[in-house]
This record gives C-alpha cells, structure tokens and sequence, in this order.
C-alpha cells in the first residue's frame, strides 16, 4: 500500500510540475549529471548497509531488529534505484523519438500532461531525498546499537560487581562461622 502511494505522489507531482511547466524537455547531460548523482548516493547507501557492523550487540533480539531494519532500508534502496533507471531508459528512449509526454486532457487554455523529462526529475530528486533520509535513519540506528552495546556492557559489569559482593558476603558468613563454631581445644 505504501508503494503504490508513493508512486501516485510521484506521478501526480510529476503531472502537476508538467502542466505548470509545460513544454519541459531535458537533454542528455542534465539527465545524465541528476542520473549519476543519484548513483552515486544509491551505491553510498548500500556501502553503508553493507558495512553496518553491530558485532558488538550480543542481544540476539536486537540483533534481529538490526538485522530486520538494515534489509527493510536496503530493499528501498534498490526499490527507488530501480524506479530511477527505468524513468532514465523511458526519458532516454522518449527524447531520442521526440516524445516530450502523454497529454491526458487538452483545452484551448488548459492542458494536463505528463512529461517524462518532469517524471525522471521528480522521480530522482524524490530518490536522494528518500536516500538522505535513510543516511539520518542509519545513523540513528548505529547510534541506537552502540547505545544497547554499553547498556550491554553496564549490565555484565553490575553482574560482575554483584557476583564479587556475594562472594565477599559469603567469606564473611564462613568467618562467622569459623569464630562462632567451637575449636577442639576448648572441649579439653
């Protein structure tokens, strides 16, 4: 459900952006600098994914949500990046025949359409953002990981610091124990 929202935002952005701007059309160098630079924000994502190191976290439950949320981000990126290309191949193939775009309804004043140049604009300038979105969202995640490691490690070192006290109540009991109880030399 969340997909196809999204997608209908893109497209009516991209509609309305072509009716205001009518008679948009990119060239190839605009396309292909908007193209690379969303590339190149794509594969700084997947590094980022893909380096995530949470081996420091030994809660197996955390491990799992890490896990789970590093794949969710990761399937939008490839998601988006894949919306990217193929909005670059349709902009591509739709100049170089010189179709500018698809009018849904034309009057003598008014005219809705749907330029593919707007499309491909809209649609990468949507994906770097939902890209730096998810950079302020892996970051807040590794921050949230390093957050549970020291939680993790407070934990062990009262679990240490309660095992030494028990042992050191547990001496003194036994010398309680050695002074209360009585020697053999007192008997005779």
């Amino acid at each position: 459900m969340k997909v196809a929202i999204r997608i209908f935002l893109i497209l009516l952005a991209a509609v309305i952006f072509s009716s205001v701007f009518a008679g948009f059309k990119s060239n190839d160098s605009f396309s292909g600098t908007i193209f690379s630079i969303s590339g190149i924000v794509f594969s700084l994502g997947i590094s980022l994914i893909t380096a995530f190191n949470y081996s420091h976290v030994k809660n197996e439950y955390y491990i799992k949500y890490i896990r789970r949320n590093l794949n969710k981000v990761r399937n939008w990126f490839v998601f988006f990046f894949a919306i990217t290309v193929l909005c670059y191949v349709l902009d591509y193939y739709f100049r170089s025949r010189e179709i500018v775009s698809f009018v849904f309804v034309s009057t003598e004043n008014f005219k809705v359409e749907l330029n593919y140049s707007m499309l491909l604009c809209i649609t990468i300038i949507y994906s770097i953002f939902y890209y730096f979105v998810n950079f302020k969202a892996l970051q807040n995640l590794r921050d949230d990981t390093f957050n549970e490691a020291l939680k993790e490690e407070e934990k062990k070192e009262e679990w240490k610091e309660w095992e030494e006290w028990k042992k050191r109540e547990q001496e003194r009991e036994r010398e309680k124990k050695e002074k209360l109880a009585p020697t053999d030399n007192a008997v005779n």
